[in-house]
């Protein structure tokens, strides 16, 4: 994670010197705006002077969450929790009103599942094919997942940054995010035992049937390695000078990519089969990671800088 930051804000170093750098003009006449600019390069058509190209840099703290509706509250108690996006890049005015922006950032979101108690029973059969319905107990469950990733965002922006007075935007687009880190962890334990009702007798604390009192939790899955996003945000421009533009505002990013729906693999095959293990695998491991239908959402304040290379 430290080289990751260190390596974006050494970009964003690098942008902001590049930025500075005065480019090589003939000699010509100043004017009000700055002495660094040439009469072709300002036009007040529209009105406004704005930056026709440059870097930027974004910042958004905000609340976070890994979102599942497939998981039941009946069972679950899902918390949200505090996470954050950076971004640094290069955009492009299309024209007074539209610029295009991209680079390179991290993500970072948070969730917790809390759980105590039954799980709705299922008929199973045992490894000898015997037919029996299974009770699974969850004990002080607590299940923490904190995935970080690069993402590459490619965002359309509309709005009228300028130098000469505050102005408004508002941003949508997609982002592309490679996991870099999941950090799950997990504490409390499960119980298991089997009713046979053609016997009349139930089963627990047989380990060598898969029936076992307060055993750990397992961590056999792992979130997708992928994401995609949908990010939008809107706010306003404040110029700071002929160079640079702040920006503050609110964020959002909703992931419609599925990021769980993964298989595990069943390592207890010797004393359960796979039936079994498909129906604790949602309760026992990673439940974002295996239940179907985890996205990712953030929603915070937006603050950053626009470094113009070019006023138009």
């Amino acid at each position: 994670m430290k080289k990751t930051i260190t390596l974006i804000w050494l970009l964003f170093a690098y942008f902001v010197a590049l930025s500075t750098t005065p480019e090589k003009k003939e000699k010509e006449k100043p004017t009000e705006i700055s002495s660094n600019l040439s009469p072709g390069d300002l036009s007040l058509d529209n009105r406004f002077i704005y930056p026709a190209w440059g870097f930027y840099f974004e910042a958004s703290p905000g609340l976070t969450n890994i979102k599942n509706n497939n998981l039941s509250s009946e069972i679950w108690d899902s918390k949200k929790g505090l996470g954050y996006t950076f971004n640094v890049g290069y955009f492009q005015s299309l024209g007074p009103w539209f610029k295009i922006k991209t680079g390179i950032g991290i993500s970072s979101y948070n969730n917790t599942l809390n759980a105590n108690g039954d799980v709705p029973t299922q008929t199973l059969s045992d490894i000898d094919n015997d037919t029996y319905t299974e009770t699974l107990t969850l004990t002080n469950v607590e299940k923490t997942t904190n995935p970080m990733y690069l993402s590459v965002p490619l965002i359309f922006e509309f709005g009228n940054p300028n130098i000469e007075r505050i102005g408004f935007y508002a941003d949508l687009g997609l982002k592309y995010s490679f996991l870099l880190n999941e950090s799950y962890t997990s504490s409390g334990t499960y119980s298991t035992k089997g009713r046979y009702e053609q016997w009349e007798v139930t089963l627990e604390n047989v380990p060598e049937l898969g029936f076992y009192n307060d055993k750990n939790l397992e961590t056999n899955a792992a979130l997708k390695n992928s994401n995609i996003s949908i990010v939008a945000g809107a706010g306003i421009f404040v110029p700071l000078s002929t160079v640079v533009i702040f920006k503050g505002g609110v964020v959002t990013n909703f992931g419609f990519a599925d990021i769980g729906n993964n298989k595990t693999e069943n390592i207890n095959s010797n004393v359960i089969n796979n039936q079994v293990h498909e129906y604790r695998s949602p309760y026992i491991d990673n439940s974002l990671a295996v239940v179907k239908g985890s996205h990712t959402f953030h929603l915070g304040l937006e603050f950053g800088l626009y470094i113009s290379h070019r006023l138009k």
